[in-house]
């Protein structure tokens, strides 16, 4: 499983901040080879020089930046070389495109870092509308802090006039990108260039970002934007091979398709027809169960308060349960963030892993009932503190879904902590001796054995915490009886495990041939799932039969 572990590690291990730092860019004007006495400064400068001699034509040219690049033409100029257009934060999808303008902190000094526009001819007397958005989240109770400048020039100095001061006492913490609007009329008609000024006095605070910065003439009235598409619910496949992420409904399970937008006043979800869908209708929808039989295509539409509509046409395509079909499927989507919780009072008892309320949590994987897979094992995700609980027994069991809950015992295996949890924030991988056949609804449970964590002493899963209520995959054994942790603590969490698995058959279950039908055709497969020619040699192998009225049945042989 390397190269899904890499996919995974992918998905798992994400890093505060993925801007690269830009490296200093500074506009080249041209030169024209002039006597001293003949140089006038900028093209500003030029043209209110050249006033009343000549009629200036021009015309303004909006501005709509959302910095997806670094040569986009705008000037940064950042002492600390620390401002990059074109780059984003691992956590903060972008307001436009997929990229925006970042300026990181200095831990050694304050912040005055500029990004100023390319010039642009403003006419005295018209009101131009100046718009952008701006992450700005400080830090442990300190607040970052900007300003949104014009002036004629494109340098500092010449930013002479601040439209939008969120500097000083103006300063706030702003955990997601939001919009700050002003106005500007110029006295004199002419070139201008905006700004965009990061400068917090304290040291050490956070990144900032900005995105979408516009320059109209008329009022902006925001676009209805959908940011991101996330799934959740069901069983998410990763395999790259089916080119879009696969949705496997279970018998009752539901999937839920949750989007994030931006300016978004009207919302509404679009499905094939006699597909139901319910839920929240402006955030979420619900896709009733038992729907996946073949590709479906969803479209969203949202609107904004110019009634404008950004459609986006969802497909999600499910694969028929034939053999040698791979899958790596897990019950988190991609768009979902590893944490890590803790369950008790003294803050080192883990959610996921031994604490004081339980020891035994599962990890729930519903199936469609008709669908039998051969499972080579799982990737999990294990935080792990402390050597002393290194040759402590683990058992890890496979279990039959029953009733909703863990029930009859499939296979047990036992590692130790140590083997199971190395490494902090590490992706481990737990493969069975043997592949294991499964059909419907499953457990993989985890039984640990009684320990205290302490601040130096502890393990657990990192999880996917606070999903949609309805999409809890985790279990734990409290008081005797197996029980949902949102009705534990409130909250829908699941655990970051992939399981690898081959779908075998799509027969209600492997049973004994039935002798009293005729039989159409036989095929043989190996326990992986791999068609092959009947087996010779001694072995378990997968027998398919296909009767002449059209039913088939799956038969496990010894030979």
């Amino acid at each position: 499983m390397k190269n899904f572990t890499l996919l995974f590690l992918a998905l798992f291990m994400s890093v505060s901040v993925g801007a690269q730092k830009a490296t200093q860019v500074k506009k080249a004007k041209a030169q024209t080879p002039v006597r001293q006495s003949q140089v006038l400064g900028t093209a500003g400068d030029l043209i209110n020089n050249v006033k009343g001699m000549q009629k200036i034509t021009a015309s303004f040219t909006p501005i709509d930046e959302s910095f997806e690049t670094e040569d986009n033409g705008w000037t940064i100029t950042d002492g600390a070389d620390l401002m990059s257009s074109g780059a984003g934060l691992t956590d903060t999808p972008a307001v436009d495109g997929d990229a925006y303008l970042i300026s990181m902190y200095d831990g050694a000094a304050s912040r005055n870092a500029w990004a100023i526009s390319p010039s642009t001819y403003l006419e005295a007397g018209t009101t131009y509308y100046v718009s952008v958005y701006a992450y700005v989240p400080g830090y442990e109770g300190v607040n970052d802090e900007f300003a949104i400048t014009v002036g004629q020039g494109d340098t500092a100095i010449k930013q002479s006039t601040i439209l939008i001061n969120k500097k000083g006492d103006n300063a706030e913490s702003i955990q997601s990108f939001t919009q700050f609007k002003a106005e500007f009329t110029p006295t004199e008609s002419g070139l201008y260039n905006f700004g965009i000024n990061h400068c917090t006095v304290a040291k050490d605070v956070n990144a900032v970002a900005f995105d979408l910065f516009q320059v109209h003439d008329a009022p902006i009235i925001p676009t209805a934007k959908i940011a991101e598409i996330a799934y959740t619910g069901g069983l998410c496949s990763y395999d790259t091979d089916h080119g879009n992420d696969v949705f496997l409904a279970g018998s009752t399970s539901n999937i839920y398709l949750n989007a994030s937008t931006s300016n978004v006043t009207s919302f509404a979800w679009m499905a094939p027809l006699g597909v139901n869908i319910v839920g929240d209708a402006t955030t979420s929808a619900l896709v009733a169960n038992n729907l996946f039989a073949g590709n479906n295509t969803f479209t969203l539409s949202v609107a904004g308060d110019n009634e404008s509509s950004d459609n986006s046409s969802i497909t999600i395509a499910s694969k028929e349960y034939a053999a040698d079909a791979t899958m790596f499927v897990s019950n988190i989507s991609p768009a979902e963030s590893a944490v890590m919780v803790t369950a008790s009072a003294d803050g080192f008892s883990y959610l996921a892993g031994p604490n004081s309320y339980f020891t035994q949590i599962a990890e729930s994987f519903e199936m469609p009932a008709n669908a039998t897979i051969s499972m080579n094992g799982f990737v999990h995700s294990a935080v792990y503190a402390g050597a002393t609980i290194g040759t402590e027994p683990l058992t890890v069991s496979i279990k039959q879904a029953v009733d909703g809950m863990p029930g009859t015992v499939i296979k047990s295996y036992t590692t130790t902590l140590g083997e199971f949890f190395a490494g902090d924030r590490s992706v481990r991988s737990f493969t069975f001796p043997e592949p294991l056949q499964i059909t419907g609804s499953f457990f993989i449970e985890f039984d640990f054995p009684t320990f205290t964590a302490t601040a130096t002493d502890g393990f657990g899963f990192a999880t996917c915490w606070d999903r949609p209520a309805a999409v809890n995959s985790l279990y734990a054994n409290y008081d005797g009886a197996w029980m949902a942790i949102t009705d534990l603590f409130g909250q829908s969490v699941s655990t970051l495990i992939v399981i690898d698995a081959t779908v075998v058959d799509s027969a209600d279950g492997i049973e004994n041939e039935v002798a009293d039908k005729e039989i159409a055709t036989e095929s043989y497969y190996s326990l992986t799932g791999t068609e092959m020619a009947k087996p010779a040699q001694k072995g378990i192998y997968v027998k398919r039969v296909v009767y002449t009225d059209g039913t088939s049945k799956s038969v496990k042989c010894i030979h």
